[in-house]
């Protein structure tokens, strides 16, 4: 984890950020063949959805991950209201490291910076999903105290 630090998203992160979901959209599509239904977006329209985001800190954060001077990774997280919980339930919707710095701790740091700032904020739980045969984040949640769940992930492209 040395080197690594995490920082929410502001407007001068827009390349790299554009830049690292669009490497993360072709690397999901390429393991993972469900997602080819979906319409992804360019770079001009990563771009636009960016900005958009930016604008929406109560439903949507994005962190930035940099090891020394450059931008490697990120997570988008949602921000939702749970009755369950009676409160505030942040869901980690992606998180991403370029390959070369993986295995370095820098989704570690990532997801450890993600839960001090929920708790900050007085967030009551963390949530998020993976692929089943994604050992090396699987491994990684569990390690941070995540339980596994018996659920599945249910989705309905509409546009």
């Amino acid at each position: 984890m040395d080197g690594t630090t995490v920082r929410e998203c502001v407007p001068g992160d827009e390349s790299d950020y554009c830049r690292l979901n669009i490497r993360f959209i072709e690397e999901v599509k390429e393991q993972y063949q469900y997602w080819d239904s979906m319409n992804f977006p360019d770079e001009s329209g990563m771009r636009s959805i960016y900005r958009e985001i930016l604008g929406m800190p109560a439903i949507m954060r994005v962190f930035v991950a940099k090891y020394g001077a450059a931008i490697v990774g990120f997570a988008n997280v949602q921000l939702v209201y749970s009755v369950w919980s009676e409160g505030m339930a942040w869901n980690v919707d992606d998180l991403y490291v370029e390959p070369g710095y993986r295995g370095r701790g820098v989704a570690e740091t990532i997801m450890r910076t993600i839960e001090r700032c929920a708790r900050k904020e007085d967030c009551r739980r963390i949530q998020l999903h993976t692929e089943l045969d994604n050992e090396r984040a699987n491994n990684l949640y569990g390690k941070l105290g995540f339980r596994r769940e018996r659920m599945l992930f249910h989705m309905k492209t509409i546009r």
